[in-house]
């Protein structure tokens, strides 16, 4: 057994609710910092002895300039990991604390620098959702993969590995599933030559463990989108790597990158020189959200400090979202 398969199985007994992908991501944080850091793999090391060199992190993330997010990310990691492998991380918490006071202190969605240059209005993407949907409905297939991946991304939210995992399977295939953590697209038939009833169960998401299978109902433009997709594809992945493999939340963001790289138009930076812009899941989800919400958020936060708390607190004491009663 490798040291990091010992890792992973002390994560696995101290994190009964967390998604094993989301274990995984610590591991791959921890073994990147090392070899970053000081030249040697975790799997050679085979302890945990340099987390505690705290300085050389910090002035290798001052060098690569490292986001208060990324940073929080990287300490949380060790953090995870050395409580599950009982290493002392007194000065790690620490750390992780401060960098997460800071993160949660920024009000906006956008947490650095590189955050607001990459980010975009959603009328630009929006107005290639509506370009691709022309060419799509003129015969051109080309741009239909990340056609439906941004229509996915604008209705439903989903994160990468949600959105990358989808597959379409009929009924019967769903009720017969035999548990292993699946995200698919439900094609029910119901006295009718078409699916009739279409919904998505989520199994495989990173709070999985702790909330079950989620049930989501399709209906309106979203409906219609999957079953024009589903139609020229059939049934399985929705979206499948240049090999003609299923994809991973790493080949979806990759993909998403070369995509925005090539079809978003250049950051424009502060010394007015321009590069490539370059979009994640998050980033996409971060540009519509923001078109929804964002000047709701404005007012609301200018209203909460009016009244002399928080957003949060705002939301959970003073609005509801139940209409009002006793009125005939």
């Amino acid at each position: 057994m490798t040291y990091t398969d010992e890792i992973k199985k002390a994560l696995i007994k101290t994190h009964k609710d967390t998604n094993e992908s989301s274990l995984d991501v610590y591991i791959k944080n921890a073994s990147n910092l090392l070899r970053d850091v000081f030249g040697k793999d975790l799997n050679k090391e085979k302890n945990l002895n340099w987390i505690k060199e705290t300085d050389k992190i910090e002035k290798y993330f001052d060098k690569m300039k490292r986001s208060i997010s990324t940073r929080r990310n990287y300490y949380n990691a060790l953090l995870e990991i050395g409580i599950s492998m009982n290493h002392p991380v007194k000065p790690i918490k620490q750390i992780r604390d401060k960098y997460a006071e800071q993160y949660d202190s920024i009000e906006d969605g956008l947490k650095s620098k590189k955050q607001e240059e990459n980010f975009c209005g959603a009328e630009i993407i929006n107005e290639k959702i509506d370009e691709y949907e022309k060419e799509i409905k003129q015969g051109n297939d080309k741009n239909i993969k990340i056609w439906m991946i941004l229509k996915l991304l604008r209705e439903l939210n989903f994160r990468a590995e949600e959105i990358a995992t989808l597959e379409f399977v009929d009924y019967e295939s769903w009720v017969l599933a035999d548990g292993t953590p699946r995200n698919m697209v439900v094609m029910e038939e119901i006295g009718g030559a078409d699916y009739d009833n279409w919904f998505i169960s989520k199994n495989k998401y990173k709070t999985s463990k702790k909330y079950g299978e989620s049930i989501i109902p399709l209906e309106g433009e979203i409906l219609r989108d999957l079953k024009l997709y589903h139609k020229k594809f059939g049934d399985g992945f929705l979206f499948k790597t240049a090999r003609g493999e299923p994809m991973s939340s790493n080949n979806l963001s990759k993909y998403l990158g070369r995509w925005s790289n090539k079809a978003l138009p250049p950051v424009v930076l502060e010394d007015g020189s321009k590069r490539l812009r370059n979009c994640s899941v998050n980033m996409i989800i971060k540009v519509f959200q923001s078109d929804k919400y964002g000047e709701i958020k404005k007012k609301q936060l200018e209203e909460s400090k009016n009244r002399g708390n928080n957003q949060s607190t705002m939301n959970k004491h003073y609005v509801s979202t139940k209409k009002a009663t006793g009125f005939y």
